[in-house]
C-alpha cells in the first residue's frame, strides 16, 4: 500500500484548492446573506409610512378652523400637511414680518428712528410723536405688540431715507411699499403683494386688505427670515419683553397667546384684521436644527391659536421617530 506523504506537491495543491473553495463557498453564502438583508431592509423602507402620511393620520380627527394651513419643513423642503396653500388671502400683521426685513435691509439696527407727526397721538398707545427709537428696539416692539404705529413709522423714516439717497421723486411711504413688493417678487412670493406696511384693512378704496398673500408664500417668507436674519424673531418667542426707546423703558406684551403650548418655539407672529380674521405663523426646531413653518390664514380670533397647536402637536408625533 502507497504511503501518503502529506508534504508530496500533490497533496499540498490539493489541500489549496480544497482550501480555495471552501473560502468561495463562504464568500457565496456571506453575500447571499447581505443581498436578502437589503432586500428585506428595502422591503421595510417600502411599507414604512411617511412623515405626511404619518401626520395626515394624525390629523384626520381634528379640525383647522383656518381657510388655509400650511407645515413646511425647511431642511428637507417638504410641505408635511397643507390645505389650500396657494390660496390668495388677506394677511393683516403678518405684513410686519417683510416690513421688519425691508428696513433691515436698508438701514443698520443702530439707525434713530424719530416717530413722525402723522402718528395720532393717543395716550394709551406708547408709540408717540418725536419719541426716538434705535431700528433694532423698534421693530423688536412692533413685531411683539403687533404695532401698526411701530411699522407706520419705520415705513415713514426708512422710505424717507430711501428715497433721498436714491433720488427718487415718489413719497416716502411709496418707495418702502415697493421696496417691500419688489422683495416679494425676489424671493419667488407669487401670491403676495401689499398695499401698505402694517396689514391693516383699507376702507377706500373699497374695503380692501393692507396685504395678500398664501400660507405658501409665508412658509418661504418665514424660512427666508431664519436664514438671514433671525434675529427679527428673537423677542417673538417671549410673553414679555423690556423694550428702550431714547427717552423711556417699556414693557411689550406678545400677541400670540399660544406661546406656552408650542415647544421649542423660534419665532412667531400674529395677524388679526375683520377682513382676514385670525391668522398666526410660527416656525418650530423639531430636532437638532431642524425648523419647521407652521403658517394658519383665516382662522378666528382664537382659532388661529387653537389650529396651530393641533398642527404643531400633530407634527412633533408625526415626526418623532425621524428627528
Amino acid at each position: 500500500m502507497e504511503s501518503i506523504n502529506l508534504d508530496s506537491p500533490r497533496y499540498v495543491k490539493r489541500a489549496l484548492l480544497w482550501g480555495l473553495f471552501g473560502v468561495l463557498i463562504l464568500v457565496v453564502a456571506t453575500l447571499h446573506q447581505v443581498i436578502r438583508d437589503q432586500q428585506m431592509m428595502r422591503s421595510r423602507i417600502a411599507v414604512a409610512p411617511t412623515v405626511a402620511e404619518r401626520l395626515a393620520s394624525r390629523l384626520a380627527s381634528s379640525t383647522i378652523e383656518g381657510k388655509a394651513f400650511i407645515v413646511y419643513d425647511i431642511r428637507d423642503q417638504q410641505v408635511l400637511s397643507g390645505n389650500n396653500i396657494e390660496q390668495q388671502l388677506p394677511l393683516a400683521s403678518l405684513t410686519k414680518v417683510m416690513t421688519a426685513i425691508v428696513a433691515k435691509e436698508n438701514l443698520p439696527d443702530f439707525t434713530v428712528i424719530t416717530v413722525p407727526d402723522e402718528i395720532p397721538k393717543v395716550d394709551k398707545r406708547v408709540i408717540q410723536p418725536g419719541q426716538q427709537w434705535t431700528l433694532k428696539e423698534l421693530l423688536t416692539y412692533t413685531l411683539v405688540t403687533s404695532s401698526n404705529e411701530g411699522a407706520r413709522s419705520v415705513a415713514s423714516v426708512v422710505g424717507a431715507l430711501g428715497q433721498e439717497s436714491s433720488g427718487s421723486a415718489v413719497h416716502p411711504k411709496e418707495w418702502f411699499i415697493k421696496k417691500m413688493n419688489n422683495t416679494a417678487e425676489r424671493l419667488g412670493l407669487s401670491q403676495t403683494y401689499f398695499i401698505n406696511e402694517s396689514g391693516l384693512d383699507l376702507s377706500e378704496p373699497g374695503f380692501i386688505s393692507g396685504a395678500y398673500g398664501s400660507a405658501k408664500d409665508l412658509a418661504t417668507l418665514f424660512a427666508f427670515t431664519l436664514q438671514t436674519h433671525p434675529d427679527l424673531f428673537e423677542a417673538t418667542v417671549k410673553d414679555r419683553v423690556l423694550v428702550h426707546s431714547q427717552q423711556k423703558s417699556y414693557t411689550a406684551d406678545n400677541t400670540n397667546k399660544a406661546l406656552g403650548e408650542l415647544p421649542e418655539l423660534i419665532g412667531s407672529k400674529t395677524g388679526l384684521t375683520d377682513l382676514s380674521g385670525g391668522n398666526l405663523a410660527v416656525a418650530l426646531d423639531i430636532g437638532i436644527n431642524h425648523p419647521i413653518i407652521i403658517a394658519v390664514l383665516g382662522s378666528s380670533e382664537e382659532g388661529r391659536f387653537t389650529d396651530v397647536v393641533t398642527l404643531a402637536q400633530a407634527t412633533i408625533e408625526a415626526m418623532g421617530s425621524y428627528r
